[in-house]
């Protein structure tokens, strides 16, 4: 790790500096939500979806997901941005289970339930 030596000499001291920098400040008031603090929400217990999915938007990374996800959240639904991730480690378990059952045969196949509740409102 590199860091500034107008930091006082310490990588500590650097990190502190980058993690005062305006720049993140302006990211935690644009996205909240991967700024949030762990919420633990366990889907596998939820009910499921109670609204049923209007609009599956898939994209890769980088390419303009959480823009079309504050769009559709203008137009009023309610979105799930693979963000969650950082805010509730238990999608990240959740999804891991689904791309094991889809791609290495282990555990059980996702059903649709399954995914209403990994998606759920």
């Amino acid at each position: 790790m590199s860091f500034d030596s107008r930091s006082n000499g310490s990588p500590d001291d650097a990190l502190r500096a980058a993690l005062s920098m305006p720049i993140l400040d302006d990211a935690r008031s644009r996205q909240p939500a991967l700024y949030a603090p762990k919420t633990n929400i366990d889907r596998r217990v939820s009910k499921g979806r109670t609204i049923p999915m209007g609009v599956l938007n898939l994209g890769m990374p980088r390419t303009g997901t959480m823009s079309m996800q504050r769009a559709l959240n203008i137009l009023g639904y309610t979105c799930y941005h693979s963000s969650v991730f950082f805010s509730n480690m238990n999608d990240c378990k959740m999804w891991d289970d689904a791309l094991d059952a889809k791609f290495f045969g282990k555990g059980t196949k996702f059903t649709r339930a399954d995914w209403d509740r990994v998606l759920g409102d």
